[in-house]
């Protein structure tokens, strides 16, 4: 398996966390964070990361 690492700058995060099993409520939890983002004008200079 091929990776790379990288450094990134500084950064301010928001997210949410959902415990429990994978499976569509992931998705509602990923969308409501997006409208959050939208609602402040922010998902254009986002940078989305989901852990799961």
């Amino acid at each position: 398996m091929k990776f790379k690492v990288e450094t990134l700058p500084n950064y301010r995060i928001a997210y949410i966390r959902r415990v429990g099993p994978y499976g569509p409520d992931n998705i509602e939890v990923m969308e409501g964070l997006k409208q959050w983002a939208r609602n402040r004008n922010l998902l254009e200079s986002a940078i989305l990361f989901a852990i799961a």
